[in-house]
C-alpha cells in the first residue's frame, strides 16, 4: 500500500521549491564577518603569542558557547595560512620525492571529538593532526593505506599505533614541516570524562608536543580549560588563557560596542533588517543572545530565513519573537558565562593577595578592568572609643502642646 504526500493546501509546490533557490542575502550573511572589538583584540593577542611564544607551549581561548570562538579560529587559521616565514627562519630542504613532505606547514586546525575514553579521544586528536602534517606516516613506513608493504614489514592502521608512538609521529612531522600553531576547537572534550590524571596525562602530551616541535598549541573551548594551568606547576608555567568574553550590558563601552554590531548587520542589508526596528529593541536583542555575537549573528540568519519563508519584504519583531532561543537555554549560557567571568576575576584577585603576602610592605594593586567581577566590599569595623574620650549627645527636647 502506497501512500501520496501532498503540500499544504495554503501552499503551493513552487512555494517549497522557492525556498531551495540560491538566496544571495543569506549566502552573504553567513559569511559576514563584524570585526568588533573582542574579536579584534583576541585576534591580536593570539598572533602575537603566536610569533612570540616565548616560553608559553599552550594557549587557551576560553568563552562561553556562541562567543565566536571558532569563527576567530578559523580567522586566525586564515592569517597564519598567509605567513611565509618558517618558524626558524629557515626553509627546509627542497622535496626529492613523492614521498617526501612539502617544504612549510604554517598551521594545523583540528576539531577535538568526543570518546568513552581518554585514550580514545586523545588517539584521534594525534591522528587528526598527523593527517594534516601530510603523509608522516606513511613516510616513516609505519602506516600506509594499503594492506601489504612492500618493505616487508607489517602495516598498521593508525588507531592500533600506541599513544607513544603517535606522539612522536606528530613531534616529527610539525618539527620538519616547520608549523607555528596548532588549533585545537573545542577543545572542552578533551577534559569530558577525564579524572585529573588522565587530564594531565593530555597537558602533559600537549606541552611535549610545542616543546619539542617549536609549535604552539591553541585549545579553543569553554570554561573546563581552565582548570588545565592548576594540575601542575610547569603546566601552570607554560599555559597562558585568553578570556574571549561576551559583551556586558551594565558597561557603557561594551554595550556601545554591541550597538555597533547591531548596526553592523543593518547597514549591510537595510531593506531585510530595518535600522530603527532594532534599535528600538536593542535590550531584547542583547537579552535574546546575552551578549554573544556568534548567537546574535545565528539568531538574526534564522530571522531572514523565515521572513524569506513567509515572503515578507523584511524582518519583523513577531518573527524575531518566533526565532529566539527559549528562557532556559538562554539562562544556562548566561550562567556559565557569569561562571567564566568570575574565574578569569579570581586569578587576576587572587595576583593581588599573593602580592600582598609576599611583599607585604608593597602598596601595589592589579589593575581589573570594570567589566570584570568584583567581590562584595565589607565596610571597615567601627573603632571602639578610648578611655576618657567623651562623644556628648543630647537628650531630644519634649514636645510643647500649646493650648
Amino acid at each position: 500500500m502506497s501512500t501520496s504526500i501532498s503540500p499544504p493546501r495554503d501552499q503551493s509546490p513552487e512555494d517549497h521549491q522557492r525556498l531551495f533557490l540560491p538566496n544571495p542575502s543569506l549566502e552573504a550573511f553567513s559569511q559576514f564577518l563584524v570585526p568588533h572589538k573582542v574579536f579584534v583584540e583576541s585576534e591580536r593577542d593570539i598572533l602575537r603569542r603566536v610569533a612570540r611564544p616565548g616560553i608559553s607551549n599552550i594557549l587557551s581561548v576560553v568563552g562561553p558557547t556562541g562567543v565566536g570562538k571558532t569563527q576567530l579560529l578559523n580567522e586566525v587559521g586564515g592569517v597564519l595560512l598567509k605567513a611565509s616565514a618558517p618558524v626558524h627562519g629557515v626553509s627546509p630542504s627542497p622535496v626529492d620525492s613523492a614521498d617526501a613532505l612539502s617544504p612549510y606547514l604554517p598551521v594545523v586546525c583540528v576539531i577535538a571529538n568526543t570518546g568513552r575514553s581518554f585514550e580514545s579521544r586523545f588517539k584521534h586528536l594525534l591522528i587528526a593532526i598527523l593527517k594534516q602534517v601530510n603523509g608522516v606516516a606513511a613516510k616513516l613506513g609505519v602506516v600506509r593505506s594499503d594492506t601489504s608493504s612492500p618493505n616487508g614489514r607489517a602495516s598498521l592502521s593508525p588507531q592500533q599505533i600506541p599513544i607513544a608512538q603517535l606522539e612522536e609521529l606528530v613531534r616529527s612531522g610539525l618539527r620538519e614541516r616547520q608549523t607555528r600553531a596548532v588549533l585545537i576547537d573545542e577543545a572542552q572534550h578533551l577534559a569530558q570524562r577525564a579524572d585529573a590524571e588522565d587530564w594531565q596525562l593530555v597537558g602533559n602530551g600537549l606541552k611535549l608536543l610545542g616543546s619539542i616541535s617549536g609549535t604552539l598549541i591553541v585549545l579553543f573551548g569553554t570554561s573546563e580549560l581552565l582548570s588545565l594551568p592548576s594540575l601542575t606547576g610547569q603546566l601552570g608555567r607554560r599555559t597562558k588563557a585568553i578570556h574571549l568574553r561576551r559583551y556586558l550590558w551594565d558597561d557603557p563601552v561594551y554595550k556601545d560596542e554591541f550597538a555597533k554590531v547591531v548596526a553592523s548587520f543593518a547597514q549591510q542589508w537595510p531593506d531585510v533588517l530595518p535600522v530603527k526596528l532594532l534599535f528600538e529593541h536593542l535590550p531584547f536583542l542583547y537579552a535574546g543572545c546575552v551578549g554573544c555575537t556568534g548567537i546574535l549573528s545565528g539568531w538574526i540568519y534564522d530571522a531572514m530565513a523565515l521572513a524569506e519563508q513567509e515572503a515578507l519584504p523584511a524582518v519583523t519583531l513577531d518573527v524575531l519573537c518566533r526565532t529566539a532561543h527559549s528562557e532556559e537555554k538562554l539562562r544556562k549560557i548566561a550562567t556559565e558565562a557569569e561562571e567564566c567571568e568570575k574565574e578569569f576575576a579570581k586569578e587576576r584577585l587572587g595576583l593581588e593577595k599573593l602580592t600582598a603576602e609576599l611583599c607585604p610592605s608593597s602598596r601595589s594593586r592589579v589593575l581589573i578592568s570594570a567589566s570584570e567581577t568584583k567581590p562584595e566590599t565589607v565596610p571597615p569595623a567601627k573603632k571602639k572609643p578610648k578611655p576618657g574620650n567623651r562623644k556628648p549627645t543630647y537628650d531630644p527636647c519634649p514636645a510643647v502642646v500649646v493650648a
